[in-house]
């Protein structure tokens, strides 16, 4: 591919990572960007941060160059992460950018992303107009059956309709009259009303964090606790090698890639299993969040400290 095609290419493509008060991750998931794409444009829309950690980063890429955008404030403080992507995907249509890969403070970037890469799912929009989206993130384990699409060069999710993360052409959904709405339940009713299907790209090169802990300001006693007695942290991706990439493209397209399989830890990993969702709301899920809430309850405000220190203590995990 010569030279002047592959800037035509990047120039019709955008990045956004949308942003809330996790320093951290935030700092790794911009550094991803930069290091896999960085002929790709990258603005940073951040959703009015207080946590001392994100402003510092914010302010250290801000000063390198990177464009770094105050949320759109509705009622309150803060405009929320629908009405940030809907001020996004305005502002880079109005700057003829046709294409968009929205991601979020707590996904990164695995590989290099290349040409063929951005042209794949251009072709894809363009002979399947029932695409709503592209996922470019790898599959986590799961029960969900991804049915490989000849015509569009993707796979198709029968299953779901919208997500947050992921490649969108911004030109055509605004022509059907889609946008982000209020919340991801709301946007996805809207793509289902659309008649739009969710799609994956099959050599994706993003991924969610797993066991990532909670951030911010605001974090809480019921998030920190979650976060310890989970043992979650933060452990980034190591980036794939040209081998890795190349046998993932030379692969056959039946067998879905599933991120365990193909990812690693740039660093000590987290323990198993892995999981993509909050820890408080994993333990929820299993029940045993209601367990420990209903002790703190029965227990005298001036003994809870010592409650949870007991615990923490008896946890014998590592502190994150």
């Amino acid at each position: 591919m010569t030279e002047p095609v592959q800037d035509s290419v990047f120039s019709r493509w955008g990045v956004v990572v949308f942003s809330y008060n996790r320093g951290e991750m935030l700092g790794n998931s911009i550094r991803s960007v930069m290091d896999c794409a960085p002929n790709l444009s990258l603005i940073v829309w951040d959703d009015r941060s207080e946590d001392p950690d994100t402003l510092a980063v914010l302010e250290e890429y801000r000063s390198r160059g990177v464009e770094v955008r105050s949320g759109v404030a509705q009622e309150g403080l803060r405009g929320g992460l629908y009405a940030n992507m809907a001020a996004a995907m305005k502002l880079l249509l109005d700057r003829g950018v046709r294409y968009a890969v929205f991601t979020q403070d707590d996904v990164q970037f695995v590989r290099r992303v290349g040409a063929d890469d951005l042209l794949r799912m251009e072709e894809a929009f363009a002979s399947c107009p029932e695409i709503g989206e592209i996922s470019v993130c790898f599959k986590a384990p799961s029960r969900a059956v991804l049915q490989y699409h000849e015509r569009c060069g993707v796979y198709i999710n029968p299953a779901r309709h919208h997500s947050a993360v992921g490649a969108f052409d911004l030109q055509r959904l605004r022509d059907v009259g889609w946008q982000p709405v209020g919340s991801e339940e709301r946007t996805d009713q809207l793509t289902r009303e659309l008649g739009l299907k969710f799609a994956v790209h099959p050599f994706p090169f993003m991924m969610w964090l797993v066991n990532a802990r909670t951030y911010g300001a605001h974090r809480g006693l019921a998030n920190r606790f979650a976060d310890r007695w989970m043992r979650y942290g933060f452990f980034p991706y190591r980036y794939m090698t040209d081998h890795e990439i190349e046998a993932l493209k030379d692969r056959d397209v039946v067998a879905v890639p599933i991120s365990p399989a193909v990812l690693s830890f740039a660093g000590e990993p987290p323990a198993r299993p892995y999981s993509y969702i909050a820890a408080k709301r994993k333990l929820k899920k299993r029940g045993l969040w209601r367990y420990v809430i209903g002790l703190l309850s029965l227990t005298e405000k001036r003994q809870r400290g010592r409650l949870l220190r007991k615990a923490f203590s008896g946890l014998g995990g590592r502190d994150q």
